[in-house]
This record gives C-alpha cells, sequence and structure tokens, in this order.
C-alpha cells in the first residue's frame, strides 16, 4: 500500500493484491485487484477489471502517477501497470519473452522506476524501467 500526505488534507492511498474470495484456486482465474482511497484509509474503493491477474506492488512517485506490478491474467509471466488511479485507467505493459513475476517496484520523483521479480525458474531478475508521468 502506498499513500500520499498532503497539507491540510487527508492522505491518498493505492493499494495492490488480488481479489480470492469466489475463485477456483488457479493463478490464471485470479484478478489483480487496486484499491484507493481519498481519505487516509478510512474509506476504500476496490477496482478488478484490471485485465492483469494477482499484483504485488505499487508505487507513487507523484500524487497522479502510479506503478503497479505483478503476473498477468494467465499467469504466465509479468505484467506492469502505470496511471493515475484515481481518474483513469491504467495502461498495461508486458514485457515480451521473460515469463515469471514482478515483485517490487520502487519509483523517485524524477519517474525512473526499479522492478524486481522472480523468473519461472524462481531466480531473479532485475529491470529498470522509466516512466512518464504526464
Amino acid at each position: 500500500m502506498k499513500c500520499t500526505n498532503y497539507p491540510n488534507r487527508l492522505s491518498e492511498c493505492v493499494a495492490v493484491g488480488a481479489v480470492t474470495h469466489d475463485v477456483i484456486n488457479d493463478s490464471a482465474a485470479v484478478p489483480g485487484a487496486l484499491m484507493i482511497s481519498d481519505d487516509g484509509g478510512a474509506h476504500w474503493a476496490l477496482s478488478t477489471k484490471l485485465g492483469v491477474g494477482n499484483l504485488a506492488a505499487v508505487a507513487c512517485p507523484t500524487s497522479g502517477f502510479c506503478v503497479a506490478v505483478g503476473r498477468n491474467r494467465a499467469g504466465t509471466g509479468p505484467a506492469i501497470l502505470t496511471g493515475n488511479p484515481a481518474r483513469s485507467s491504467f495502461s498495461i505493459a508486458q514485457p515480451v519473452d521473460i515469463g515469471g513475476a514482478f515483485l517490487a517496484v520502487t519509483c523517485n520523483r524524477a519517474s525512473a522506476c526499479e522492478v524486481v521479480g522472480q523468473d519461472v525458474f524462481g531466480g531473479g531478475l532485475i529491470v529498470g524501467a522509466r516512466a512518464t508521468t504526464g
């Protein structure tokens, strides 16, 4: 979960994961979940219409831009989602020719992101990504 504090306002928060209730225990069937709160976590709105599977991490380098990572809906490869979770749908990027899943992401204010994950054999992979906020 990522929360951003603003002077004289409550925090905006974004959390990611997977919806597992009423779902057969099959990684291909588990939809990714994105939750948004604009009141410091007192109330949450859930979106499961993301087009990806389980999401593992989120980073928000600015108040209007987040990067979420996880795996694709088929469970066969990593996925990166970028966008403004409160105002628009996310764009989905699936790296070509690698399997596994992304497990963590961190971004700085210049929108340079580092993504870490695991390949299909359980080894590690590190990817540097450049994301634009505008």
